[in-house]
């Protein structure tokens, strides 16, 4: 969670796309995120992450 605030921060302030394009982003890395997580658990045949669903 800290790791993604510092990210969200640095993206906001590098592009300077304001508040809503860094949220985007960010949600956007997340999902990048859990798609290689899970494709990484497929291949390894282990649970990376626990979706909530």
């Amino acid at each position: 969670v800290i790791v993604l605030i510092v990210a969200w921060l640095l993206i906001s302030a590098r592009h300077n796309t304001g508040i809503f394009g860094a949220i985007g982003v960010t949600i956007l890395a997340f999902i990048l995120y859990v798609i290689v997580a899970i494709l990484l658990g497929m291949l390894l045949n282990i649970t990376l992450i626990t979706l909530p669903f």
